[in-house]
This record gives C-alpha cells, structure tokens and sequence, in this order.
C-alpha cells in the first residue's frame, strides 16, 4: 500500500508540473524584435493607441497618401499594423508600426518607432528601409536599431542609437552586392 501511495503521490506532482508548465508557456509572449518587408503584418498585432494614431495621421511622411500628388486622401486605421516592444524596459509599452496595403513599397515598408513617455507617445524614428531590428544593446537606457536596406547593387546596414530624444545614425554601413 505504502509504494501504492507513493506513486500516486509522484504521478500527481508530475501532473501539476506539467499543467503549471503549459499555463506558464501559454502566458508568455516572445516579443517580436525582426520587422521585414517581406512579412505582412507584425507577429502581435495591437490596436494603435488614440495618441499615436494622431501622430501618424500627420507624420511628415503623410506624401504617401496623396492621390496622384494632388488630393490629399486621409490614412485610414487598415494601412497600419502595430505591436507592443519594450525598447525602455519591461514596464514601458513602446510602439512598432509598419505600412500596409496601399502604403507597402516592393521590398521596402515604412516603420514608425514611438517611446511610451511620462506626456504619451512619442515618435522617435520613421524609416523606409526593407529590415527593422531591435538589438539587446542599450545606449541611454534604450535598445539599439539596425535597420537594412537594399537596392538592385548595394546593401546598407545602419545602426541607430537613441540621443537627444529621436534615434540617430550611429555607425553605416554599404556593401557592394
């Protein structure tokens, strides 16, 4: 009786760390860190806050919905995707968005970067580039940009760091391909 038990005992730990196992995995989210051109949308998508949708309705880049260079014809909420990254750390839900449908280029999409500050949001970066990838390295307490971009004979690879409150070119490089 007493081994009886004991297996019991055994096969019911076993059972509750397996099930505490699973729960844990299921919660967890792998943020995603790699944003390309080729993907169609971002891996979590989220709804873009109201502040953040604002900015981007009157980014400096809005040329990319005029029709035909003279009407101009108001973003609409479907041409964006955006996902939560914690470019700061953990407590602070930064922003990636990226163009889709009409505002897509071939083998290049837009991407705007916004930091979840103490006043909202705030965008820091917008880049026309094919890759968009967030580095675990830090400078100023927030994580390293590379971007990539191609054309038809070179390739470019450029990292930003953040300073004075947008992300800057810190180091570029053109490859001959």
């Amino acid at each position: 009786m007493a081994k009886f038990q004991v297996v019991l005992v055994t096969l019911i730990a076993a059972c509750v760390g397996c099930a505490q196992g699973q729960t844990a995995s299921k919660q967890t989210v792998r943020e995603q860190t790699h944003f390309s051109a080729e993907d169609e949308d971002v891996h979590h998508p989220v709804k873009i806050p109201d502040q953040a949708w604002e900015i981007l309705k009157h980014d400096k880049s809005r040329e990319l919905y005029l029709d035909g260079g003279n009407t101009p014809t108001p973003p609409e909420r479907e041409w964006f995707s955006a996902t939560v990254v914690h470019l700061q750390s953990p407590e602070k839900n930064d922003l990636i968005a990226e163009a889709k449908g009409p505002l897509r280029g071939a083998n290049v999409n837009t991407f705007w970067v916004f930091l979840d500050t103490p006043n909202g949001m705030k965008l820091v970066l917008t880049a026309s580039v094919h890759d968009l990838s967030i580095l675990n390295r830090r400078w100023n307490g927030v994580r390293t940009i590379q971007l990539e971009g191609a054309t038809c004979c070179e390739i470019t690879m450029t990292w930003l760091r953040y300073e004075n409150g947008k992300f800057e070119i810190h180091r570029q490089i053109t490859k001959n391909i």
